[in-house]
C-alpha cells in the first residue's frame, strides 16, 4: 500500500511538472529525493552472527555461510560468526507470509542488535531452488543491517527489490554493494 502511494505521489509530481513545462513556465530543476538507504543501520558495516554451525543441518549451514561470505567478499563489510554474538540468524518454519524479516534493536538510526528470521516453510513453498532461493532471502536481509531499503527507486538490478527472481538472485548486486560501500567509506 505505501509502495503505492509513493508511486501515486511520482506520478502526479510528473504531471505537474509537464503541465507547467507545456505552458510555458520557464525550466525548473526537479530533483527526486530517492535514497537506497533506510532509516537505520550497522554504525561500523563490521558485525557479528551468533554461531549457527551446530544448530542447523548441512544444507542450512552452508545457505547461511554463502550468504554471509557474499557480503564479505564483494563488499567492505565484515560479518564474523561469534559464539556470544547478540545477532541472530534464525531459520523455522513461521506461520507468517513473509520469507524472511530482520528486526533491528536500535539506539538512535544505529542497529545494536538484529534478529534474521527465515521462514522456511514460505520458502519451500515458492521455491523451484530451495538453496538459491533463501540464500537471496538472507543476503537480502542482510541488506537491512547494512542500511538498505527494500525496493530501491531504481532500474539498476538490485537484491533488494522484491520483484527480483529469489531462484536466481543469490548474491549482492553491483547496486547494492556500491551503495552499501559508500554509506562505509
Amino acid at each position: 500500500m505505501i509502495e503505492n502511494n509513493k508511486m501515486l505521489t511520482k506520478k502526479v509530481a510528473i504531471f505537474i511538472l509537464f503541465v507547467l513545462v507545456s505552458i510555458g513556465i520557464p525550466s525548473i530543476t526537479v530533483r527526486a529525493a530517492i535514497t537506497p538507504y533506510s532509516s537505520s543501520g550497522s554504525e561500523t558495516g563490521n558485525i557479528s552472527v551468533r554461531d549457527y554451525t551446530g544448530q542447523y543441518n548441512d544444507l542450512w549451514v552452508s545457505i547461511m555461510d554463502e550468504s554471509v561470505d557474499s557480503w564479505n567478499i564483494l563488499a567492505n563489510v565484515s560479518i564474523m560468526k561469534d559464539p556470544w554474538s547478540q545477532n541472530y540468524i534464525l531459520a523455522s518454519q513461521y506461520l507468517d507470509e513473509w520469507y524472511g524479516i530482520e528486526i533491528p534493536t536500535l539506539s538512535s538510526d544505529h542497529i545494536t542488535s538484529f534478529i534474521i528470521k527465515l521462514n522456511s516453510r514460505t520458502i519451500a513453498d515458492n521455491a523451484t531452488n530451495f538453496s538459491n532461493f533463501a540464500q537471496s532471502v538472507l543476503v537480502h536481509e542482510l541488506g537491512h543491517v547494512f542500511w538498505l531499503k527494500d525496493n530501491p527507486g531504481t532500474t539498476s538490478s538490485s537484491i533488494m527489490k522484491y520483484s527480483r527472481n529469489r531462484n536466481l538472485m543469490i548474491l549482492p548486486q553491483q547496486y547494492d554493494i556500491n551503495n552499501v560501500n559508500a554509506k562505509y567509506d
